[in-house]
């Protein structure tokens, strides 16, 4: 006889059915939805923005596989995500101030919904492809918050709600991101067993939310240097394959299910596991993007007892660069302003 069933707002053992995922989750992109100003509306515009987002951003933080994006509809969260970065990356003040003020609401708005999405852990529990543009767009958030806090951040603790919101934000999605199995290159193939591109997106977010969580503990050091470091995000953890070349990525007609099998494991590295293919799996690494295999192999060379501080002055070079990009005047994207 079967047992008879309880209430499912308490029931965390009960599996999640199709149906309730999807309510959840439009329930969740829905709510994290803003109205943006009459000056995104425009196709023109909005292309523009997209392409500052694929020249600056994209170029450091890779997650997105641009041909995908620009070919397929996007969830409009996403495409939130992508053209209020874009924005901010035109460099001029205007659109800078403009796009944090649209970011400051996204961000708060995600959140508040952080909670919710503790609560329903039973329906984000795996890297399923319906999730993949809800994660992309909280990454995206996160990425911009982390150049923002590195901008101009005040000296007194009372008064830096900037970077003390990366540090509880990075957290709060660290968690999200490890409970759905995002490190997990296992669970990742099984929910995704015939597209690739989704597969390697996810990669991509795993591998890319730890190199924020090293940027994060930079801008600690140097604006907070009272603060104990963040230590939960190990490297090790990165149970994910190394993505393919920033060649390979951003062509439009690669057959990206070639040589996905024998790519090297990243938490290999830290675990002894790599057969003595460190240097070439560092290499591939950098391929698909520099820093990332610049960083990686600084914490692959750290000994048991140096400091997580030294550590991280060893990285801080390869971290510079990222907030280098206030464009020249003759590279700066314009786009319509009717306010």
């Amino acid at each position: 006889m079967p047992e008879p069933k309880r209430d499912i707002g308490i029931n965390a053992e009960a599996k999640p059915d199709d149906e309730r995922r999807e309510q959840a989750l439009r329930r969740l992109s829905d709510s994290m939805m803003i109205t943006l100003g009459a000056e995104f509306a425009q196709v023109s515009n909005r292309r523009l923005l997209e392409q500052g987002y694929f020249s600056k951003l994209h170029l450091h933080w890779p997650i997105l596989h641009q041909h995908t994006f620009q070919s397929k509809p996007q969830p409009e969260q996403l495409v939130q995500a992508v053209v209020v970065a874009g924005l901010w990356m035109t460099g001029t003040t205007k659109a800078r101030q403009l796009a944090e003020s649209h970011h400051d609401k996204i961000v708060e708005i995600q959140c508040e919904n952080s909670s919710m999405l503790d609560q329903q852990s039973d329906i984000f529990n795996a890297p399923r492809p319906e999730f993949l543009a809800f994660f992309q767009s909280i990454m995206i958030s996160t990425i911009l918050l982390t150049y923002r806090a590195a901008n101009g951040i005040p000296g007194a603790v009372v008064d830096n709600k900037r970077l003390l919101r990366l540090t509880v934000y990075s957290k709060r999605l660290y968690r999200l991101f490890n409970n759905a199995g995002v490190f997990d290159q296992q669970r990742i193939d099984a929910e995704n067993p015939l597209d690739p591109i989704v597969r390697e997106q996810y990669q991509r977010i795993a591998i890319m939310l730890f190199k924020a969580f090293v940027h994060l503990n930079a801008l600690l050091i140097t604006h907070l240097p009272k603060f104990r470091l963040l230590d939960y995000f190990d490297p090790a953890m990165l149970n994910v394959r190394v993505p393919s070349s920033q060649e390979i990525w951003n062509a439009s007609n690669k057959d990206h299910l070639q040589d996905v099998d024998g790519r090297a494991l990243i938490g290999s590295l830290f675990t002894g596991d790599t057969n003595n293919l460190t240097y070439q799996t560092l290499t591939s690494i950098s391929a698909c993007d520099f820093s990332t295999g610049m960083i990686l192999g600084c914490f692959n060379k750290r000994q048991p007892d140096e400091p997580l501080l030294e550590l991280m002055g060893r990285v801080s070079p390869f971290l510079a660069w990222h907030f280098n990009i206030q464009a020249s005047e003759e590279s700066r994207i314009e786009y319509d302003d009717e306010s």
